[in-house]
Formats: structure tokens, C-alpha cells, sequence
């Protein structure tokens, strides 16, 4: 177990960002602005070694794959997609008029949500997310991994 100062000293260490890609990563966004979906595709390919044909999964494939996971899977993700919306349910603020003054919530139209994939696979970003987005009345989740 770390002291204190220990914890905090490894912490500032950990924390310092390591400048060595950033001329790559600043070419790469400006590759990106530059040419678009032509550009993703081309990083799918050189980092990831995936030849993509369109970046958007189809509707029908995300609509079935809820056939391709164990009825084990799909039972623990309902419990917890139930446990995350009765929670965020009972913390929700809702419009609030009282004599001349008013808190009014809106939702907002879109959100992005990033989602790691690979190796770092969490289910639980898009649960944790997406439900409350949902809730939230947003009409329009993109979800990006």
C-alpha cells in the first residue's frame, strides 16, 4: 500500500503527458479534417489492420446482435440497463416553476458517446450512457468506438 505522498507523487508522475506523438496525432486530426471518411478508413487500415467498407454498422446488424451473445450475457445487460434507469429515474430533475422563478430542462438533440473496444470491451459505458441519454429524451446517440 502506497503513503500518502507516495500515492500523490506517483499520481503527478503518471499524469505528465508524454509529448512524443504529438506532430503525429496533430497530422492525423488535420488528415482527418482534410479528407474525411477516406482518412478513417485508411487509419482502420494502417492501425488497426481492418479493410472497412462503410464506417456506420447497419441497423439490421446492431438489431441482431442481440441473437449473437448467451442468454446469460443478454439477462446480466437487461438487469443492469433496469438498475441504471430505476437510478437515474429517482435522480432526475424535472421543470421547476415556483412564483416568478423556473428551472426548465431540455434534452439535447444529439450526443456522442466513445465506447472502447478491443481488449478494453465495457459494456458498461454504453449502459451507463446510453440509458441516461435515453432518459434524457436525446433524440439522436451516436455511439463511436
Amino acid at each position: 500500500m502506497l503513503s500518502k505522498t507516495e500515492f500523490i507523487n506517483k499520481f503527478e508522475q503518471d499524469r505528465l503527458t508524454d509529448e512524443s506523438n504529438t506532430e503525429d496525432v496533430k497530422k492525423i486530426i488535420q488528415d482527418v479534417k482534410e479528407h474525411q471518411d477516406q482518412a478513417l478508413f485508411r487509419y482502420n487500415k494502417k492501425f488497426d489492420n481492418v479493410d472497412l467498407e462503410q464506417l456506420e454498422v447497419p441497423q439490421y446488424d446492431i438489431k441482431n446482435s442481440i441473437n449473437l451473445i448467451s442468454d446469460t450475457l443478454r439477462s446480466a445487460l437487461e438487469t443492469s440497463f433496469e438498475q441504471i434507469k430505476n437510478f437515474q429515474q429517482k435522480i432526475k430533475h424535472e421543470n421547476v416553476t415556483t412564483g416568478q422563478t423556473y428551472q426548465l430542462y431540455h434534452p439535447i438533440e444529439k450526443v456522442g458517446i466513445y465506447v472502447p473496444g478491443g481488449k478494453a470491451s465495457y459494456p458498461s459505458t454504453v449502459l451507463m450512457t446510453a440509458t441516461l441519454a435515453k432518459l434524457a429524451n436525446v433524440q439522436e446517440i451516436i455511439v463511436v468506438t
